[in-house]
């Protein structure tokens, strides 16, 4: 009864109305359930995001949106965000001050998993802040540990099922007596994993490159910020029916619990899957792995299938679907298969009219004549037989 109700308040609501209960002399507001654009952002325990309107990449991964704006209204050089309004701390006012007049949540693209609290500066500890450093320096950062340890910043990705998403980022301690240790974590929001994680760029410090395991810990070797990045790299692929991700960055070990563990320029590639299907062939031929929207050249052989050749491929078995000759290029954006087409050999095409002539009767040509001229019979063009005479010196029906 309650889901009648609830529809009828739906259609109602369409139709301009304003539904009242029966029993009840209030109507009921309609409630605009969304604005055009992208979706606002969910929150640490939503996982009700709708895909296809979430980015399908990080956004300011390099942190640097509104960064001359900061720069000239923070105070020492950092400040704690409100994304959903650009409030921002002002650590020379101890206040939070309005931000941009342009701000865009959508834009600026992180979160965090802060709650509201008394640690730090008294009011700094704002749910959902996600604090900027660097903005003096001409480089702007991120800290995930803003005013709460166990914290994480994260951004909700649209994502497709079967591609594998090439993570990266930069880290470092913020200082040089303590390692800050964080993990990367990719899932379905509410269940995200750890990933693992490999060290491609060193500071020039005791680290070596490799993997890491699931922890990403970064010694800080100057105790300068920003000048002790090193790199990180890893590879997640999405799960069949997963199409929102969060990509979350938490902090596992702080030096205190309002500071610790800086990175920049976080980002993704996405690669997919290239499979080729031999369609009533035989043979083998491994997947490609290409890069989502790169060109990537098809299969010029592989398979094989007595009788016949490959004439092309196809994206379905019947070739009604996209069609690539061998060698042609291809881009795609998710895991695509390719069918083989194939064309009989045993026939061979009439050069001036179209007309087919079976192998059996054409055993060789020999200084542009035939050592075996083909019967009247075997002859034919479009399936029927022909009744000219065949000329000397060539075939033509």
């Amino acid at each position: 009864m309650k889901r009648l109700i609830s529809l009828l308040a739906a259609l109602a609501c369409l139709l301009g109305a304003s539904p009242a209960m029966a029993d009840d002399t209030a109507a009921l507001p309609c409630v605009d359930s969304g604005t055009a654009g992208l979706a606002p952002f969910a929150s640490a325990d939503d996982t009700t995001a709708d895909a296809t309107q979430l980015p399908d990449h990080i956004v300011n991964g390099d942190f640097e949106y509104q960064h001359d704006w900061f720069r000239e209204h923070a105070a020492y050089g950092w400040t704690a965000v409100i994304p959903s309004t650009g409030l921002n701390w002002n650590d020379r006012t101890k206040s939070y001050q309005p931000g941009p007049d342009d701000w865009n949540e959508a834009r600026f693209g992180w979160h965090s998993t802060q709650v509201d609290g008394t640690n730090g500066e008294p009011g700094e500890q704002r749910a959902g802040a996600v604090e900027l450093q660097g903005l003096t320096r001409g480089n702007t950062l991120a800290e995930i540990v803003a005013a709460q340890p166990d914290t994480s910043i994260y951004q909700d990705v649209h994502v497709t099922p079967g591609n594998t998403y090439h993570w990266s980022l930069k880290h470092q301690s913020r200082p040089a007596r303590h390692v800050d240790r964080m993990q990367v974590l990719i899932g379905e929001p509410g269940r995200e994993t750890p990933q693992q994680a490999t060290r491609t760029k060193t500071n020039g410090g005791a680290d070596g490159t490799g993997d890491v395991g699931t922890d990403i810990a970064t010694a800080n070797i100057t105790d300068k910020v920003s000048r002790n990045w090193e790199t990180y790299e890893g590879n997640w692929t999405c799960p069949e029916g997963v199409t929102v991700a969060r990509f979350s960055f938490k902090d596992i070990d702080s030096v205190s619990s309002n500071v610790g563990n800086l990175v920049d320029d976080i980002g993704f590639s996405q690669s997919t899957t290239l499979r080729y299907d031999p369609n009533g062939g035989t043979g083998m031929m491994a997947d490609q792995t290409v890069g989502v929207g790169v060109n990537a050249y098809t299969a010029t052989d592989g398979y094989t299938f007595a009788g016949h050749g490959l004439a092309s491929w196809n994206t379905r078995p019947d070739g009604t679907g996209d069609s690539y000759k061998p060698g042609d290029t291809i881009a795609i954006d998710r895991p695509t298969t390719l069918y083989a087409q194939w064309a009989d050999t045993t026939q061979t095409a009439m050069p001036e009219t179209g007309g087919t002539l079976t192998n059996r009767n054409l055993t060789a040509i020999l200084g542009g004549g035939l050592a075996f001229w083909p019967s009247y019979q075997s002859c034919r063009q479009d399936g029927v037989r022909a009744g000219r005479t065949i000329p000397e010196g060539g075939v033509t029906c």
